[in-house]
């Protein structure tokens, strides 16, 4: 089955495959406020923002984070807002509630939201489909008119099944899954991926699918051959991506590869901000090549050096 080229959320599009910057208060260095101010005044045309982020922050960051939001979408962003599960989970904040996410999503009016999801489903397939359901039902009902798509839950062994029976019950625009549930090493994971990207192309209209923290440029070429569309990661305020191989050296590395940066003449711009445009410039370039790579079958140098690593874990018939 072809594969979608695009998603419009109204006036704003979402190019596939693509990578979509996450903000998080946490493994990060800088106020989620901050990255977002970062990612706004450069027109960057995707971003994820957690609800928790938003929600525990004091009312003066709120309103920076709002402010800042309302201008990327002014200016084409297309806005992506998480559960905050993930910040809650590691905050062992037991406060954390659906009624604040909708809070959230209410005030913040995202291009898209991901559903509010049970990280500890049953273990069969069955079950798990269900709780996928019903945690976007509910989600959809509390927030009229949003665009909420389902995280699906499950493991290496059940997830084509799960992710299949969901996408075929309630037809969501796009489905949602953890890359960590696909399974232990790069070779199950791609595996996994393919499977459940072979029982989605037997529907008869197209799903993409979104990997949750998948940011690697590695990981993303292999799974993009392996079936997914899109990608959310920490990667790029975490690490310094190198333009010539692909590979991502420590966030205070950047003077390292400041002769090949396309930010090697910015001497007046504080280094954090320097590296995280350095950064979201890399991973503008990967993607805009893996989708030329995607159309016409030729690899740019960098998509060949990637290639040339992945291609031996790929199975066989994506290579």
């Amino acid at each position: 089955m072809e594969r979608l080229k695009s998603m419009r959320f109204g006036s704003r599009e979402l190019l596939l495959p693509c990578f979509v910057p996450s903000v998080s208060s946490i493994r990060t260095s800088l106020a989620p406020s901050q990255y977002v101010q970062v990612l706004s005044g450069l027109q960057c045309p995707q971003f994820l923002i957690s609800a928790y982020d938003y929600e525990r922050s004091s009312n003066d960051q709120k309103d920076v984070l709002a402010k800042y939001i309302e201008e990327a979408q002014r200016n084409g962003c297309v806005v992506v807002l998480d559960s905050g599960n993930f910040e809650a989970f590691w905050r062992s904040d037991k406060q954390w509630s659906t009624e604040l996410f909708w809070s959230a999503s209410k005030i913040l009016k995202p291009d898209v939201t991901f559903s509010f999801d049970e990280l500890d489903p049953p273990n069969d397939w069955e079950g798990a489909s269900a709780t996928a359901i019903s945690r976007v039902d509910l989600d959809s009902k509390a927030l009229p008119g949003q665009t909420v798509l389902p995280i699906v839950h499950g493991n290496s062994a059940n997830l084509p099944l799960v992710v299949f029976d969901v996408v075929k019950k309630i037809r969501p625009r796009m489905v949602v899954v953890p890359e960590r549930e696909l399974g232990d090493g790069i070779i199950e994971r791609c595996r996994t991926l393919a499977g459940i990207r072979a029982r989605l192309n037997e529907l008869d209209t197209y799903c993409p699918i979104h990997l949750l923290g998948t940011g690697n440029p590695y990981s993303i070429l292999t799974f993009v051959l392996s079936g997914a569309d899109s990608f959310d990661g920490l990667e790029w305020c975490q690490s310094v991506a190198d333009f010539s191989s692909g590979q991502l050296s420590h966030f205070q590395h950047w003077d390292l590869f400041a002769a090949s940066s396309p930010l090697a003449g910015a001497r007046d711009v504080p280094y954090q901000q320097k590296t995280l445009a350095h950064n979201l410039a890399f991973w503008a370039g990967l993607m805009k090549e893996v989708r030329e790579y995607l159309r016409d079958g030729t690899p740019t140098p960098l998509i060949d050096e990637i290639l040339s690593k992945v291609r031996p874990v790929l199975p066989q018939e994506l290579r």
